[in-house]
Protein backbone atom coordinates (compact mmCIF):
# COMPACT_ATOMS: atom_id res chain seq x y z
CA UNK A 1 0.00 0.00 0.00
CA UNK A 2 1.53 3.30 -1.13
CA UNK A 3 -0.01 6.59 -0.06
CA UNK A 4 0.81 10.19 -0.95
CA UNK A 5 -0.95 11.31 2.24
CA UNK A 6 -1.06 9.99 5.83
CA UNK A 7 -2.93 6.70 6.21
CA UNK A 8 -4.19 4.63 9.13
CA UNK A 9 -4.75 0.87 8.99
CA UNK A 10 -6.42 -0.36 12.17
CA UNK A 11 -7.26 -3.90 13.18
CA UNK A 12 -9.56 -5.18 15.88
CA UNK A 13 -6.62 -6.66 17.78
CA UNK A 14 -3.59 -8.76 16.87
CA UNK A 15 -5.46 -11.92 17.82
CA UNK A 16 -8.60 -11.01 15.87
CA UNK A 17 -7.42 -9.28 12.68
CA UNK A 18 -4.89 -11.63 11.06
CA UNK A 19 -3.32 -11.21 7.61
CA UNK A 20 -1.54 -13.97 5.70
CA UNK A 21 -0.24 -14.82 2.22
CA UNK A 22 -1.82 -17.75 0.42
CA UNK A 23 1.39 -18.37 -1.57
CA UNK A 24 4.52 -17.03 0.21
CA UNK A 25 7.31 -15.58 -1.93
CA UNK A 26 10.81 -14.54 -0.87
CA UNK A 27 10.52 -10.93 -2.10
CA UNK A 28 6.89 -10.31 -1.12
CA UNK A 29 5.50 -9.04 2.18
CA UNK A 30 2.00 -9.74 3.41
CA UNK A 31 1.70 -5.98 3.93
CA UNK A 32 4.11 -3.46 2.41
CA UNK A 33 3.06 -0.02 3.55
CA UNK A 34 4.64 3.33 2.76
CA UNK A 35 3.02 6.47 4.14
CA UNK A 36 3.80 10.17 4.08
CA UNK A 37 5.57 11.52 7.16
CA UNK A 38 5.13 10.04 10.63
CA UNK A 39 1.36 10.55 10.76
CA UNK A 40 0.69 7.22 9.07
CA UNK A 41 -0.19 4.43 11.51
CA UNK A 42 -0.62 0.67 11.53
CA UNK A 43 -1.91 -0.98 14.70
CA UNK A 44 -3.64 -3.93 16.34
CA UNK A 45 -3.00 -6.44 13.53
CA UNK A 46 -1.60 -9.98 13.49
CA UNK A 47 0.40 -11.63 10.70
CA UNK A 48 0.58 -15.39 10.16
CA UNK A 49 3.52 -16.65 8.10
CA UNK A 50 3.66 -19.82 6.05
CA UNK A 51 3.53 -22.48 5.03
CA UNK A 52 6.26 -22.28 2.42
CA UNK A 53 9.56 -20.60 1.68
CA UNK A 54 10.22 -16.88 2.11
CA UNK A 55 6.96 -15.68 3.57
CA UNK A 56 7.45 -12.17 5.00
CA UNK A 57 5.10 -10.31 7.30
CA UNK A 58 5.28 -6.50 7.11
CA UNK A 59 7.53 -3.80 5.63
CA UNK A 60 7.21 -0.27 7.01
CA UNK A 61 8.26 3.05 5.48
CA UNK A 62 7.31 6.36 7.12
CA UNK A 63 4.88 4.52 9.40
CA UNK A 64 4.39 4.13 13.15
CA UNK A 65 3.32 0.53 13.88
CA UNK A 66 1.96 -0.49 17.28
CA UNK A 67 0.63 -3.71 18.77
CA UNK A 68 1.70 -5.92 15.87
CA UNK A 69 2.05 -9.69 16.33
CA UNK A 70 3.95 -11.88 13.85
CA UNK A 71 3.75 -15.65 14.21
CA UNK A 72 4.95 -18.55 12.05
CA UNK A 73 2.77 -21.41 10.93
CA UNK A 74 4.07 -24.90 10.16
CA UNK A 75 6.77 -25.53 7.54
CA UNK A 76 7.95 -21.94 7.17
CA UNK A 77 11.47 -21.08 6.00
CA UNK A 78 13.59 -17.99 5.31
CA UNK A 79 11.04 -15.56 6.71
CA UNK A 80 11.39 -11.91 7.61
CA UNK A 81 9.15 -10.83 10.44
CA UNK A 82 9.26 -7.01 10.32
CA UNK A 83 11.40 -4.86 8.04
CA UNK A 84 11.86 -1.16 8.82
CA UNK A 85 12.46 0.26 5.37
CA UNK A 86 12.64 4.00 5.95
CA UNK A 87 11.99 6.26 8.95
CA UNK A 88 9.80 3.70 10.70
CA UNK A 89 8.75 3.06 14.31
CA UNK A 90 7.69 -0.26 15.87
CA UNK A 91 6.24 -0.36 19.40
CA UNK A 92 4.59 -2.81 21.81
CA UNK A 93 4.84 -5.74 19.42
CA UNK A 94 5.90 -9.40 19.23
CA UNK A 95 7.74 -11.26 16.47
CA UNK A 96 8.03 -15.05 16.38
CA UNK A 97 9.69 -16.53 13.27
CA UNK A 98 10.47 -20.21 12.83
CA UNK A 99 11.98 -22.59 10.32
CA UNK A 100 15.27 -22.28 8.44
CA UNK A 101 17.14 -18.93 8.19
CA UNK A 102 14.48 -16.53 9.48
CA UNK A 103 15.13 -12.93 10.57
CA UNK A 104 12.97 -11.41 13.28
CA UNK A 105 13.60 -7.67 12.74
CA UNK A 106 15.51 -6.24 9.79
CA UNK A 107 16.46 -2.56 10.00
CA UNK A 108 17.38 -0.64 6.85
CA UNK A 109 17.12 -0.95 3.09
CA UNK A 110 18.50 0.73 -0.02
CA UNK A 111 17.78 4.18 1.36
CA UNK A 112 19.07 5.77 4.57
CA UNK A 113 16.76 6.52 7.44
CA UNK A 114 16.09 6.71 11.16
CA UNK A 115 14.47 3.78 12.94
CA UNK A 116 13.06 3.04 16.38
CA UNK A 117 11.85 -0.19 17.98
CA UNK A 118 10.76 -0.18 21.61
CA UNK A 119 9.01 -2.67 23.86
CA UNK A 120 9.37 -5.45 21.28
CA UNK A 121 9.83 -9.17 22.01
CA UNK A 122 11.51 -11.30 19.33
CA UNK A 123 11.90 -15.07 19.07
CA UNK A 124 13.74 -16.48 16.07
CA UNK A 125 15.08 -19.88 15.10
CA UNK A 126 18.05 -18.08 13.52
CA UNK A 127 18.78 -14.32 13.44
CA UNK A 128 17.11 -11.96 15.83
CA UNK A 129 17.89 -8.35 14.79
CA UNK A 130 19.93 -7.32 11.73
CA UNK A 131 20.81 -3.64 11.36
CA UNK A 132 21.86 -2.65 7.84
CA UNK A 133 22.67 -2.89 5.01
CA UNK A 134 22.34 0.79 4.14
CA UNK A 135 25.33 2.95 5.15
CA UNK A 136 24.35 5.92 7.25
CA UNK A 137 21.21 4.44 8.75
CA UNK A 138 20.63 5.33 12.40
CA UNK A 139 18.62 2.93 14.53
CA UNK A 140 17.52 2.83 18.17
CA UNK A 141 16.27 -0.15 20.19
CA UNK A 142 14.83 0.30 23.68
CA UNK A 143 13.35 -2.35 25.98
CA UNK A 144 13.78 -5.06 23.36
CA UNK A 145 14.09 -8.73 24.26
CA UNK A 146 15.57 -11.20 21.75
CA UNK A 147 15.99 -14.97 21.91
CA UNK A 148 17.66 -16.39 18.82
CA UNK A 149 18.90 -19.74 17.59
CA UNK A 150 21.70 -17.89 15.76
CA UNK A 151 23.11 -14.39 16.32
CA UNK A 152 20.72 -12.34 18.43
CA UNK A 153 22.13 -9.09 16.99
CA UNK A 154 24.14 -8.14 13.90
CA UNK A 155 25.15 -4.55 13.10
CA UNK A 156 26.35 -4.08 9.52
CA UNK A 157 27.41 -0.81 7.86
CA UNK A 158 25.11 1.26 10.08
CA UNK A 159 24.77 2.85 13.51
CA UNK A 160 22.62 1.15 16.14
CA UNK A 161 22.01 2.38 19.68
CA UNK A 162 20.49 0.00 22.20
CA UNK A 163 19.20 0.69 25.72
CA UNK A 164 17.63 -1.43 28.46
CA UNK A 165 17.49 -4.60 26.36
CA UNK A 166 18.41 -8.29 26.51
CA UNK A 167 19.88 -10.38 23.67
CA UNK A 168 20.28 -14.16 23.95
CA UNK A 169 21.74 -16.17 21.08
CA UNK A 170 23.91 -19.13 20.13
CA UNK A 171 26.35 -16.97 18.12
CA UNK A 172 28.28 -13.79 18.97
CA UNK A 173 26.82 -10.33 18.73
CA UNK A 174 28.51 -9.09 15.55
CA UNK A 175 29.56 -5.60 14.43
CA UNK A 176 30.84 -5.61 10.85
CA UNK A 177 32.16 -2.73 8.71
CA UNK A 178 33.07 -3.38 5.10
CA UNK A 179 31.52 -0.88 2.66
CA UNK A 180 30.91 1.67 5.43
CA UNK A 181 31.55 2.19 9.14
CA UNK A 182 29.48 0.27 11.68
CA UNK A 183 28.84 1.39 15.27
CA UNK A 184 27.04 -0.43 18.08
CA UNK A 185 26.35 1.60 21.24
CA UNK A 186 24.87 -0.30 24.21
CA UNK A 187 23.73 1.12 27.56
CA UNK A 188 22.19 -1.11 30.25
CA UNK A 189 22.13 -4.12 27.94
CA UNK A 190 22.65 -7.83 28.59
CA UNK A 191 24.43 -9.77 25.82
CA UNK A 192 24.29 -13.51 26.48
CA UNK A 193 25.60 -16.17 24.12
CA UNK A 194 26.55 -19.83 24.18
CA UNK A 195 29.23 -19.17 21.54
CA UNK A 196 33.01 -19.12 22.24
CA UNK A 197 32.93 -15.30 21.89
CA UNK A 198 30.43 -12.80 23.24
CA UNK A 199 30.99 -9.72 21.04
CA UNK A 200 32.82 -9.90 17.70
CA UNK A 201 33.96 -6.70 15.98
CA UNK A 202 35.32 -6.82 12.42
CA UNK A 203 36.69 -3.91 10.36
CA UNK A 204 37.37 -4.44 6.64
CA UNK A 205 38.26 -2.50 3.47
CA UNK A 206 39.49 0.59 5.32
CA UNK A 207 36.29 0.98 7.33
CA UNK A 208 35.86 1.16 11.12
CA UNK A 209 33.74 -1.15 13.23
CA UNK A 210 33.16 -0.03 16.82
CA UNK A 211 31.37 -1.43 19.86
CA UNK A 212 30.80 1.02 22.73
CA UNK A 213 29.44 -0.72 25.82
CA UNK A 214 28.28 1.03 28.99
CA UNK A 215 26.66 -0.45 32.11
CA UNK A 216 26.37 -3.74 30.25
CA UNK A 217 26.76 -7.46 30.93
CA UNK A 218 28.51 -9.78 28.47
CA UNK A 219 27.78 -13.37 29.53
CA UNK A 220 28.81 -16.69 28.04
CA UNK A 221 31.16 -19.66 28.36
CA UNK A 222 33.94 -18.22 26.20
CA UNK A 223 35.90 -15.00 26.03
CA UNK A 224 33.96 -11.78 26.09
CA UNK A 225 35.43 -9.98 23.08
CA UNK A 226 37.06 -10.48 19.73
CA UNK A 227 38.22 -7.65 17.47
CA UNK A 228 39.67 -8.18 14.02
CA UNK A 229 41.17 -5.51 11.78
CA UNK A 230 41.06 -7.25 8.41
CA UNK A 231 42.16 -4.29 6.28
CA UNK A 232 40.09 -1.98 8.51
CA UNK A 233 39.86 -0.88 12.14
CA UNK A 234 38.07 -2.66 14.98
CA UNK A 235 37.44 -0.83 18.26
CA UNK A 236 35.90 -1.91 21.56
CA UNK A 237 35.26 0.57 24.38
CA UNK A 238 33.85 -0.47 27.76
CA UNK A 239 32.67 1.48 30.80
CA UNK A 240 31.22 -0.39 33.79
CA UNK A 241 30.91 -3.65 31.87
CA UNK A 242 30.72 -7.05 33.58
CA UNK A 243 32.45 -9.87 31.67
CA UNK A 244 34.84 -12.75 32.14
CA UNK A 245 38.44 -11.74 32.86
CA UNK A 246 40.58 -11.30 29.77
CA UNK A 247 43.11 -14.15 29.71
CA UNK A 248 46.86 -13.46 29.35
CA UNK A 249 47.82 -13.33 25.70
CA UNK A 250 44.30 -12.45 24.58
CA UNK A 251 44.91 -9.38 22.43
CA UNK A 252 41.22 -8.67 21.90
Amino acid sequence: YWSSSPVEIAGAGAGRTILTLSVPQSDVFTLDIAGLGTDSRLHDIGFLLGPGYGGNAVALANVVAERIAVTSGPATDANQGVRLVSDAVLRDSTIDVRGENPVGLLIGSLVGGEYLAERVAIDSDDRGVVSGPQPGSDGMLAQVGVRAGGPALSVERSTLRVASSVFEGSEPVRVTADLADATFVADHVTLATTAPTGVEVLGQEGETAAAVLRNTIVAGPGRAFSRIGDGGTALITTDHVAHKPVAPGDES
